[in-house]
């Protein structure tokens, strides 16, 4: 609380010969106020100066419109890190307007090479460093800062791009991860933090949106309507629940959710503000295991879920699992569907979807998931080599019937059927049941055969 009192007073101020100057009227020494945070007298002038930077430029964004208190956080305690590391590494600075190259190299060699920082947190670090030696009316060190990481070539070759088309499944699929297991085990941990994910999974919310959606109004029967103040950047957004088997799931986890509340609550946990909250998520995904290190993906993955599912659901194929431009055919379906599932997902460009599912003309087979392998090998029936069907969904055996399987009926509305066409055991086209069934009449009666296996009809799946 101190250190939040403390970091309120500062934002209100403005600096002068050295000082702070309240809008109260109220004149006081910065080492005052900063003694909390346990910075040298040195290091808090650096962030004074610093502060009245980013407080004077701050709040505006490139394109002229307001920036969000968040934005303007992020930037004050990027910038305050530098100046902490700086002083760390030895360079005493105690005005930002004489920062130059140096100063740069010595914080960017702590965060890349000694603290090894994410990419994802060098990119954020390097856009804001860049943004505020703007601010100081130093454009040729900000296109110093935009050429820093040819620096760490040998150590970091992938620089500090994060790569925004996905080469692979980002989701549970990719992960390999049960998701009834995750659940009955977040269940166990806490009941709000399960029907979070659910609802993540689900309708393929952000984790702010989960926090602070009330579900009660926000849920209008055949649709979710997130209003702008718990979206990224205020865009209000209807996320419509799908017919079917698809539909019913979505509506008994709705349902679930809603019934952990009051009408005027949200998910996130009474008496919590948004950041204790964010703060107590992440601790639940610890605790349970849900990491990129442990099960190989975050609560984000459950948003990618849902991305498929919106693909899965017309019959086509992500590239991330495997799906490729001529496998679809459509191209016009396609788009239609990437444009529907960019939209659920709080964006307005179909571009945004190759994040979830990869670029088609960039990884037309990137994804080697395909799914699960449904039998043996089809041979013969004009086949130069081997046939093998794939289907993207688990299927679960049939107790006591030996070699029978089955999908659930949620399953069996998203599941793809893939078929691999081999050669001495390598790949050489794979493609759609239609296709295959059009190339080579002759193998349908065995084709047929395997999807028995798993309880499918020919007629269900194209």
């Amino acid at each position: 609380m101190l250190f939040a009192a403390v970091e309120a007073n500062l934002l209100r101020g403005c600096y002068a010969n050295g000082n702070w100057l309240y809008l109260g009227g109220c004149l006081k020494e910065v080492e005052e106020d900063m003694d909390v945070l346990g910075d040298s007298a040195k290091t808090k002038r650096l962030i004074a100066s610093i502060e009245h930077v980013v407080d004077a430029h701050g709040r505006t964004r490139v394109n002229g419109k307001v920036a969000s208190e968040r934005t303007f956080r992020l930037q004050m305690d990027v910038m305050k890190q530098f100046a902490r590391t700086l002083h760390e590494k030895g360079y005493l600075l105690e005005d930002c307007r004489n920062l130059g190259e140096k100063h740069l190299n010595a914080v960017f060699d702590c965060w890349a090479l000694e603290k090894k920082l994410a990419t994802k947190t060098l990119q954020n670090q390097k856009s804001r460093v860049k943004q505020f030696v703007l601010w100081l009316g130093k454009p040729e060190l900000a296109r110093y800062v935009s050429r820093i990481e040819e620096r760490y070539r040998g150590e970091r070759p992938e620089g500090f791009r994060v790569r925004t088309v996905a080469d692979r499944s980002k989701s549970e699929r990719g992960a390999g991860l049960d998701l009834d297991k995750l659940y009955r085990a977040a269940l166990a941990h806490d009941t709000r933090y399960a029907a979070m994910l659910m609802m993540q999974r689900a309708f393929g919310l952000r984790k702010k949106e989960v926090l602070l959606a009330k579900l009660r109004r926000a849920d209008l029967g055949d649709k979710l309507q997130l209003v702008g103040s718990v979206t990224k950047n205020g865009r209000a957004r209807e996320i419509k629940l799908d017919v079917g088997e698809y539909g019913k799931a979505q509506r008994k986890i709705l349902d679930y959710a809603k019934s952990l509340i009051k009408q005027n609550e949200s998910l996130a946990w009474p008496g919590l503000s948004l950041l204790q909250a964010e703060r107590r998520y992440y601790a639940c995904n610890n605790a349970i295991g849900l990491t990129k290190s442990v099960a190989g993906m975050t609560g984000h993955g459950l948003r990618a879920g849902y991305a498929e599912d919106v693909m899965l659901l017309a019959g086509l194929l992500p590239s991330s699992l495997g799906g490729t431009t001529e496998m679809r055919g459509d191209a016009q379906l396609v788009w239609s569907v990437k444009l529907k599932a960019s939209e659920a997902l709080g964006h307005s460009r179909e571009v945004i979807t190759h994040a979830y599912y990869g670029s088609d003309w960039s990884f037309a087979k990137a994804g080697e998931l395909l799914g699960y392998r449904v039998g043996t090998p089809i041979n013969g029936g004009g086949l130069a080599g081997e046939a093998q069907l794939w289907v993207s969904e688990k299927p679960e055996p049939i107790e006591g019937v030996i070699g029978q399987y089955t999908l659930t009926p949620v399953k069996a509305e998203l599941a793809v059927l893939t078929i691999q066409l081999l050669e001495g055991g390598q790949e050489t086209d794979r493609v759609s049941i239609g296709q295959f069934i059009e190339r080579y009449p002759s193998a349908k009666e065995e084709l047929v055969s395997r999807l028995g296996m798993i309880n499918l009809c020919l007629e269900l799946k194209r």
